[in-house]
Protein backbone atom coordinates (compact mmCIF):
# COMPACT_ATOMS: atom_id res chain seq x y z
CA UNK A 1 0.00 0.00 0.00
CA UNK A 2 1.54 3.46 -0.64
CA UNK A 3 1.63 6.15 2.01
CA UNK A 4 -0.22 9.17 0.85
CA UNK A 5 3.21 11.27 0.77
CA UNK A 6 4.66 9.33 -1.72
CA UNK A 7 3.41 10.66 -5.12
CA UNK A 8 2.91 8.46 -7.66
CA UNK A 9 4.34 9.06 -11.20
CA UNK A 10 0.65 8.35 -13.15
CA UNK A 11 -0.42 11.24 -11.06
CA UNK A 12 2.02 13.42 -11.42
CA UNK A 13 2.39 12.93 -15.53
CA UNK A 14 -1.46 13.45 -16.04
CA UNK A 15 -1.08 17.48 -14.06
CA UNK A 16 -1.55 20.03 -16.45
CA UNK A 17 1.18 22.25 -16.68
CA UNK A 18 -0.72 25.75 -16.69
CA UNK A 19 -4.66 24.47 -15.62
CA UNK A 20 -7.20 26.76 -16.95
CA UNK A 21 -10.15 27.60 -16.09
CA UNK A 22 -13.07 27.60 -19.32
CA UNK A 23 -16.33 29.66 -19.43
CA UNK A 24 -18.28 25.93 -19.35
CA UNK A 25 -16.44 24.58 -16.44
CA UNK A 26 -13.79 22.69 -17.89
CA UNK A 27 -10.56 22.54 -16.61
CA UNK A 28 -7.77 22.23 -19.55
CA UNK A 29 -4.15 23.02 -20.02
CA UNK A 30 -3.69 26.11 -21.84
CA UNK A 31 -1.23 24.50 -24.34
CA UNK A 32 -4.26 22.61 -25.67
CA UNK A 33 -6.74 25.59 -25.00
CA UNK A 34 -7.87 28.42 -28.52
CA UNK A 35 -8.28 31.85 -28.40
CA UNK A 36 -12.34 32.57 -28.69
CA UNK A 37 -13.61 33.93 -31.75
CA UNK A 38 -16.44 35.82 -29.82
CA UNK A 39 -14.75 36.80 -26.63
CA UNK A 40 -11.07 37.97 -25.28
CA UNK A 41 -9.98 34.49 -23.73
CA UNK A 42 -8.80 31.61 -24.19
CA UNK A 43 -11.75 28.60 -24.24
CA UNK A 44 -11.56 24.74 -24.01
CA UNK A 45 -11.78 22.32 -27.40
CA UNK A 46 -15.90 21.71 -27.14
CA UNK A 47 -16.24 25.16 -26.79
CA UNK A 48 -14.26 26.27 -29.41
CA UNK A 49 -16.07 23.36 -31.60
CA UNK A 50 -19.78 24.69 -30.95
CA UNK A 51 -18.29 28.11 -32.19
CA UNK A 52 -16.81 27.11 -35.11
CA UNK A 53 -19.74 25.28 -35.98
CA UNK A 54 -21.86 28.37 -35.14
CA UNK A 55 -19.40 30.69 -37.86
CA UNK A 56 -20.06 27.63 -40.70
CA UNK A 57 -23.72 28.01 -40.16
CA UNK A 58 -23.21 31.47 -40.28
CA UNK A 59 -21.17 31.74 -43.42
CA UNK A 60 -23.99 29.30 -44.91
CA UNK A 61 -27.16 31.58 -43.83
CA UNK A 62 -25.24 34.26 -45.94
CA UNK A 63 -24.25 32.06 -48.96
CA UNK A 64 -27.93 30.73 -49.21
CA UNK A 65 -29.33 35.05 -48.52
CA UNK A 66 -26.47 35.90 -51.45
CA UNK A 67 -28.30 32.79 -53.78
CA UNK A 68 -32.19 33.69 -53.00
CA UNK A 69 -31.16 37.34 -53.45
CA UNK A 70 -29.66 36.01 -56.98
CA UNK A 71 -32.56 34.16 -57.26
CA UNK A 72 -31.13 31.23 -57.95
CA UNK A 73 -32.97 27.89 -56.87
CA UNK A 74 -35.33 30.14 -54.81
CA UNK A 75 -37.49 27.60 -52.97
CA UNK A 76 -35.03 25.07 -52.58
CA UNK A 77 -32.47 27.74 -51.18
CA UNK A 78 -35.12 29.14 -48.65
CA UNK A 79 -36.06 25.44 -47.55
CA UNK A 80 -32.27 25.36 -46.65
CA UNK A 81 -31.82 28.11 -44.80
CA UNK A 82 -34.79 27.15 -42.46
CA UNK A 83 -33.18 24.04 -41.74
CA UNK A 84 -29.16 26.06 -40.88
CA UNK A 85 -31.56 28.68 -39.02
CA UNK A 86 -32.65 25.98 -36.75
CA UNK A 87 -29.05 24.57 -36.18
CA UNK A 88 -27.72 27.91 -35.85
CA UNK A 89 -29.96 28.24 -32.88
CA UNK A 90 -29.72 24.86 -31.24
CA UNK A 91 -25.66 25.09 -31.59
CA UNK A 92 -25.94 28.49 -29.62
CA UNK A 93 -28.18 27.53 -27.13
CA UNK A 94 -25.53 24.54 -26.33
CA UNK A 95 -22.46 27.46 -26.23
CA UNK A 96 -25.07 29.16 -24.06
CA UNK A 97 -25.82 26.16 -21.68
CA UNK A 98 -22.66 25.02 -21.50
CA UNK A 99 -21.48 28.73 -19.77
CA UNK A 100 -21.82 29.59 -15.97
Amino acid sequence: MLRPEIICIDDFENEMEMPTPCDCGEWFDLNDGYCSKTRNQTICETCHELEEDIEDYENEIDDLENLIANRENVRQNKKQLKLIKVKLKEKKSQLTNRRF
